[in-house]
């Protein structure tokens, strides 16, 4: 992943549900720009359109520029159809053999990449927003939306109209659908499910409690038949309302199954082991272990200190708003470990610890 200039993520990230959320980490009001990046409600799709996706990729064939050893004015220059001028030297155009084909957007020709011939690239207006409404209809609103290393990924994430409330937990929660791109090669068109958590803004897996279960993601490669049916993208998905059932069904399990202090500690002892040897191993190990036990006070995750729920909360909002990041900011880093499926994995590393230690 690679790291966004403010200036950037103050123009081409669109925050919306300010009003519940909170901003981005990156606001910064001197850095606007023309309009404010932040929307007190859902965002228009006219305007995640207009402001982000107001460009198309082509594709170009490839080629390479050989310097011919020729000065500009060398009158050979006028029998040859293989050579070209570029800022006063002469290059020897060599198309590729490999069958490759570069994609560049088409307002500002940059370069997104050299890929295999049959590659497929449509606009970020079907792939993320089209797509989307064909899935779920029009019921959903824009919740948040970005571009980043220059056009080269993107994501949409849409949400239910209303928060919901689950009386047994007093969890305040929205289901998102959160579909990214790329032009770049990095990832695969994808679509997930995730849960956000409005009580400290951590998103959840979906499918916590399902053993062996991948999460509730699906991702398709920029082929030639990338624009085949939705059907089996939508098999695997379900509807947004059987995850907002699936995952009250699973909160209520976890809050419900509680767990003795010793059982807490085990744990911890399975998902952060402190080695045997001194050393920055057992360093990085003991200040994971001291921010895990001083978050049993925070208001994020005391309610549900005792119970499986607990834990999970405890690991959860450990990696989303503690943990050391690198390279990028913390808000595009969970964004994208929900996307890239890491965000389930690390859940689920969870329920895998508790289902050891209640064994």
């Amino acid at each position: 992943m690679t790291a966004e200039s403010l200036a950037d993520l103050n123009v081409l990230t669109l925050i919306g549900c300010t009003d519940e959320r909170g901003s981005a980490w990156h606001r910064r009001d001197d850095l606007q720009g023309a309009e404010d990046n932040h929307y007190a409600g859902f965002i228009p799709i006219s305007d995640v359109t207009r402001r982000l996706f107001d460009w198309q990729p082509r594709q170009a064939e490839v080629a390479y520029l050989v310097p011919s050893g020729l000065g500009v004015g060398d009158p050979a220059i006028a029998e040859r159809d293989d050579l070209v001028t570029m800022d006063g030297a002469v290059f020897r155009v060599v198309r590729t053999q490999q069958s490759r084909v570069g994609v560049l957007r088409n307002d500002n020709d940059y370069d997104m990449g050299v890929f295999k011939a049959g590659v497929n690239h449509p606009p970020y207006t079907e792939t993320l927003i089209r797509s989307a409404e064909k899935l779920t209809g029009e019921v959903l609103g824009v919740s948040s939306a970005g571009l980043l290393s220059k056009g080269g990924r993107a994501w949409v994430e849409f949400s239910l109209p209303e928060t919901l409330h689950d009386e047994l937990s007093g969890f305040d929660y929205r289901p998102n659908l959160l579909k990214a791109d790329s032009m770049d090669g990095t990832i695969a068109n994808t679509t997930a499910m995730t849960i956000n958590a409005t009580v400290c803004d951590n998103t959840l897996s979906a499918n916590l409690f399902e053993a062996g279960s991948a999460g509730r993601i699906f991702k398709r490669k920029h082929t030639s038949l990338f624009a085949s049916s939705l059907a089996d993208e939508r098999a695997a998905l379900g509807l947004l309302e059987k995850v907002t059932d699936e995952f009250t069904a699973e909160l209520h399990q976890l809050i419900k199954q509680e767990l003795t202090p010793q059982q807490r500690i085990e744990v911890m002892d399975i998902l952060v082991p402190l080695p045997e040897d001194e050393g920055r191993g057992m360093t990085l190990a003991q200040n994971k272990r001291d921010r895990l036990v001083a978050l049993e006070s925070s208001p994020m995750v005391a309610p549900w200190i005792g119970t499986a729920f607990g834990e999970l909360q405890r690991f959860n909002t450990d990696d989303h708003w503690q943990a050391p990041v690198k390279g990028t900011g913390r808000w595009e880093r969970n964004t994208w470990r929900a996307i890239n499926g890491k965000r389930h994995q690390a859940d689920r590393e969870v329920i895998k610890a508790l289902e050891l230690v209640l064994a």
